[in-house]
């Protein structure tokens, strides 16, 4: 799955009608036309990523169209005559509790209004999603993981390495991250004064292991301050300070907003009807990646070797459109 769909899907996701199946129930629904209309998306898009949705998770749902299969639906689907049906997506009752840091709390709360507050050095939230948007190995790793958490032990893990191969591994987890630009949730830990990053969707197998390595020693909190600094999981990588100027055009405050949320140690700030962003970050490849998402929204003051990398990408798209 491209990086453009899964931004679309969270839209759709954010838009579409949860139903309170107790009494079925709803106050507003989208269907495809309105969804195309609000993304702003050739109408064609939106029915390949429907049909795509409803075959491979059965994450949203036509509220008013009984089937038995989504094959059954699909030339009706991908040639318009369901554009004005209602959509929804079905809403489950079940959590996962993840701890967060002050600063992850803090733009948490920012993000949803809400007031979560501290226990044990953590602050722990029970997220309630969408169950079938994550594939179910990953959701079952989540709980182990949290488990791990919970009565303070260590996992045993067999991790693939598209660098070394699969191995296996006793870890002390420290953090469960999700990078929403990724898609992909992350286990974090602390080895010989180092955090290390696995993928979830990279881990064949875990399990609870109640021993601790004997040489583990339980980091600082301190030590993973730098979170929010960091892109694409590259702890190891130089940090560079950034400053970015942002065009208010196309709503792009808002977006730059949200996307930024989380960076809570960087500076976001509206000065002479610009939006700017200073920080330091770690994985500056990544965030060139994130940037590129703004076209010429965004504009690079410094450093000077990624507003070199910028124009040289913009160069070679150029070559593309000219060949």
């Amino acid at each position: 799955m491209d990086i453009e769909m899964q931004n679309r899907i969270k839209t759709y996701f954010d838009a579409l009608s949860f139903i309170d199946d107790s009494n079925n129930e709803y106050e507003s629904y989208y269907t495809i036309s309105s969804l195309s209309n609000l993304l702003n998306l050739p109408i064609t898009v939106i029915r390949q990523d429907i049909y795509t949705l409803i075959k491979t998770t059965r994450s949203i749902s036509f509220l008013e169209i009984e089937y038995d299969n989504i094959e059954d639906i699909k030339p009706q689907l991908l040639s318009g005559n369901l554009d004005n049906e209602s959509l929804y997506a079905p809403y489950y009752n079940k959590s996962y509790e993840i701890s967060l840091t002050e600063e992850e709390a803090f733009a948490y709360n920012q993000l949803n209004n809400t007031n979560i507050k501290s226990s044990h050095n953590f602050y722990d939230i029970h997220i309630l999603n969408n169950i079938d948007f994550f594939p179910e190995d990953v959701i079952n790793k989540i709980s182990i993981i949290n488990d791990s958490f919970t009565f303070q032990c260590a996992l045993n893990i067999t991790y693939t390495s598209p660098k070394i191969g699969t191995f296996n591994k006793k870890i002390v987890p420290e953090k469960l991250v999700y990078d929403s630009f990724e898609n992909t949730y992350y286990l974090l830990t602390y080895e010989n004064q180092t955090i290390y990053s696995y993928r979830l969707d990279r881990i064949i197998d875990i399990d609870l292991d109640t021993s601790l390595p004997s040489n583990y020693i339980q980091p600082d909190s301190s030590v993973f301050n730098i979170i929010p600094n960091v892109w694409g999981m590259a702890f190891q990588e130089k940090p560079e300070k950034v400053k970015i100027r942002f065009y208010n055009e196309a709503n792009v405050f808002n977006k730059v907003k949200i996307d930024l949320a989380c960076r809570t140690n960087g500076k976001i700030y509206e000065k002479n009807n610009y939006l700017y962003y200073e920080d330091t970050v770690y994985g500056i490849s990544s965030f060139k990646n994130w940037l590129l998402r703004y076209g010429s929204s965004a504009i690079v003051i410094r450093p000077e070797s990624l507003k070199a990398q910028i124009i040289d990408s913009y160069k070679k798209r150029i070559e593309l459109y000219n060949k």
